[in-house]
């Protein structure tokens, strides 16, 4: 658990865990009293049981909000960090995005790319500016975003003007916080792509005769040994995959290791007993599986992507009709003491920005679609070659 210098009117926790797939940094009594301190809604709590002990990290968002809206009597009961005056307009939500981030390098310093997790809590007391902030990551880069972006309120303002700027300063942070599930997913798209190329690339340029069925061969004669043989046709594919830019040539090639036959009693080469070639047959088996299971593998990768993605687009909708909803509040009594031209402005430019970012996965989502499709047309390919 770290707390970082901050300003007089915003309170920032960040939690850590080894990874999403791990628990928190923290103990349950910790926790309880960080919850209960603060007057954290009960519903986050769905948000941290998230962390634990799991072979593979959640791929589901949710997004939670309690606004509250209490008298005196009832601002009495809250704890002693919210008792501020005697009327209490406190808005609080929590959510949870995900997006590929490169993992800590293995033995031989290779990176790989995960799907992490980063969980916000987020409550803004309209009466007096207010607000906290809790962060799960596992790593320090959202608090240094967060933390880097805070700037000192002018104290010349007016208390309208101050309540606004610091609104605008909490939507500030909205924005870097949602910004990242939108980032690294182009790069990560790109290797899903390579995968697939590299994968495919024999598959698509290769003969589907050679691919769907064999050639016979002559059976050997007495004579001398005979030259090292040549590959088969699997051999060639995998040895000329790092080649396919020039494309492979469909034209049969001719022998170049025929044995010499200086025994006139047996017969000629041309009329030898044709047999099967075991050793390309099981080559070319061992190929095709191979494919299939790199092409599904590549599959469920991008599926996976497209899940997380729609999730997050999920998450982003959810936001933007809730602060697009603020403006109605106003004829509740909320909101009236902003300074109404600020106020609307920085709305409306938060709901623009958010539209952008869903603009940017859904473009996202449209290469996964035509990854997906070309992956289909691949395994059916393999498939249709397979005489299995």
């Amino acid at each position: 658990m770290h707390t970082p210098r901050q300003r007089a009117d915003t309170s920032y926790r960040f939690l850590y865990t080894a990874s999403s797939r791990g628990r928190l940094d923290c103990t349950s009594g910790e926790l309880t009293s960080l919850l209960d301190y603060h007057g954290v809604m009960p519903a986050f709590l769905d948000f941290c049981f998230e962390f634990k002990n799991r072979e593979k990290a959640a791929t589901t968002s949710k997004f939670r909000l309690e606004d509250f809206f209490a008298g005196a009597t009832q601002q009495q009961q809250q704890p002693t960090f919210l008792r501020q005056s005697a009327k209490a307009v406190r808005m609080q939500h929590a959510f949870n995005v995900m997006a590929p981030e490169l993992g800590p390098a293995d033995e031989d310093g290779n990176r790989s790319w995960m799907i992490r997790h980063t969980t916000v809590y987020h409550s803004f007391d309209i009466t007096n500016g207010r607000c906290i902030w809790i962060i799960i990551k596992s790593n320090d880069l959202i608090r240094d975003r967060v933390t880097s972006s805070e700037e000192p309120l002018d104290h010349n303002m007016t208390r309208e003007q101050k309540l606004a700027a610091q609104f605008a300063s909490t939507l500030a942070n909205h924005l870097l916080l949602l910004e990242w599930c939108t980032e690294n997913w182009a790069s990560y798209i790109d290797l899903l792509e390579q995968k697939a190329t590299r994968h495919a690339a024999a598959i698509k340029l290769a003969p589907v005769e050679a691919m769907s069925r064999k050639p016979p061969k002559k059976a050997t004669i007495p004579g001398p040994a005979p030259e090292p043989k040549s590959l088969g046709f699997a051999g060639k594919i995998r040895s000329n995959i790092s080649r396919v830019t020039s494309g492979f040539n469909t034209h049969r090639r001719q022998p170049t290791n025929r044995v010499q036959n200086n025994d006139p009693t047996s017969p000629p080469h041309d009329k030898l007993p044709l047999v099967e070639d075991d050793e390309d047959e099981n080559l070319d088996e061992h190929f095709r599986f191979d494919d299939l299971q790199s092409i599904r593998k590549v599959t469920d990768e991008a599926e996976e992507a497209r899940m997380v993605i729609s999730e997050n687009q999920r998450i982003l909708t959810a936001i933007h009709k809730r602060y697009s909803n603020l403006a109605r509040l106003k004829d509740r009594g909320v909101f009236t003491e902003f300074d109404q031209g600020h106020f609307e402005s920085v709305l409306s430019d938060f709901c623009q920005q958010l539209s952008i970012l869903q603009g940017d996965l859904d473009s996202l989502d449209a290469r996964l679609q035509l990854l997906l499709k070309g992956l289909v047309r691949n395994e059916e390919m393999v498939r249709s070659r397979s005489p299995l």
